[in-house]
């Protein structure tokens, strides 16, 4: 019971209603609404993704590989392995 009350009062402190603290009331999901955690869109061979972790998980590539990639200014078709990456090592503008 005293953990009940515990849980109740920690609740009452973060502005929840009493009767939310006490469960009489649904607690609204305030995940609801928030645009910050979710990605931008991203449109890959004509199929839509909510994000590109979603377009990661569709086409089996890590996402810290798929990162890494996107760091390398590569395409999002690049990064999913879809496109061949160009190499550059060996570019006419180095010197040996």
């Amino acid at each position: 019971m005293c953990s009940v009350i515990s849980s109740a009062i920690q609740l009452k402190d973060k502005g929840f209603t009493m009767e939310q603290c006490l469960g009489l009331e649904e607690v609204p999901d305030k995940r609801i609404g928030n645009t910050k955690n979710r990605g931008k869109p991203v449109e890959v061979e004509g199929k839509k993704f909510d994000s590109q972790r979603e377009a990661c998980r569709y086409y089996n590539v890590k996402e810290a590989t798929f990162i890494k990639r996107k760091q390398k200014s590569l395409t999002i078709e690049q990064c999913l392995g879809l496109e061949d990456v160009p190499d550059n090592r060996y570019s006419s503008g180095r010197r040996v």
